[in-house]
């Protein structure tokens, strides 16, 4: 008889792409047992792969489980010898008693044909032969030490566009005040077709909107721990202590939308 457990899983975007790495850790040294995770619209995509299935707070959830875990995700307490003092690790040593293992650390959030669909979409409406850049600059915990001014963000948008590169702020709660249409910034608002209608953004859906994107540009959040999975990002923890031309250059010449393959932009 196959061992089911469940997670009920009910905190950020970002904190749900760091579990997705104790799924792992719990996959490598139980793979008899099936994870299931429940949490909120949009937030579910980022639980896999890892967890055998996903459910929505919407959805009938089946019974049958060994155990039902609710996880509180505290920051952690302690440091740790040879590991990170992270929520992922803490959650790891203090919850499960599993050593780390480094590589199962990584960010993964997998997307399938119809996120990428979607991605896509929004990728047609953009100018096309320019390259773009993902743009998320406003979280929902630690605001004062992460946020980035909505001043300096048109400065970096201006630069941007300066140099022929589409900005694309992703701003699925509307807090935003840069604008949605009009010149060459793009803002997709929380009713746009890409968002689905959910309130928390799509997890699926930045994950292969960032993989199309020629560099991505964030804050410690959600977005910047998905991008960072895509390995294709620029991330920032405090983008406001330095102008924007002070921070990324392109190399030139190279044109994504023909190719498929991302633009780099490198930190001076």
């Amino acid at each position: 008889m196959t061992i089911r457990w469940l997670h009920r899983f009910f905190h950020g975007l970002g904190d749900c792409v760091q579990f997705g790495a104790v799924l792992r850790h719990l996959l490598h040294y139980y793979p008899d047992i099936e994870h299931h995770v429940v949490s909120h619209p949009g937030k579910v995509g980022a639980f896999c792969p890892g967890a055998v299935a996903t459910y929505t707070t919407a959805d009938a959830i089946p019974g049958g489980f060994a155990e039902t875990i609710e996880h509180d995700w505290p920051d952690p307490v302690k440091t740790y010898l040879g590991t990170p003092s992270t929520k992922t690790v803490a959650c790891l040593r203090e919850r499960f008693f599993l050593e780390v293992v480094p590589e199962l650390l990584r960010y993964d959030v997998a997307y399938g044909e119809a996120a990428l669909a979607r991605a896509g979409h929004f990728a047609a409406t953009l100018p096309r032969g320019k390259p773009w850049v993902t743009i998320h600059y406003q979280g929902n915990s630690g605001l004062d030490a992460k946020d980035i001014p909505h001043a300096v963000v048109r400065h970096l948008c201006g630069f941007l566009v300066g140099h022929d590169i589409v900005p694309v702020i992703l701003d699925w709660d509307r807090r935003s005040p840069l604008p949605m249409t009009g010149g060459m910034v793009r803002c997709p608002k929380g009713g746009d077709a890409l968002w689905q209608g959910n309130p928390y953004g799509d997890a699926e859906t930045l994950s292969a909107l960032m993989n199309l994107a020629a560099c991505n540009v964030g804050i410690d959040s959600g977005p910047g721990k998905i991008a960072a999975g895509r390995r294709r990002a620029a991330l920032c923890h405090r983008l406001a202590q330095a102008p924007p031309d002070s921070l990324l250059r392109l190399h030139a010449g190279h044109d994504p939308s023909r190719t498929g393959q991302p633009r780099r932009l490198h930190p001076r």
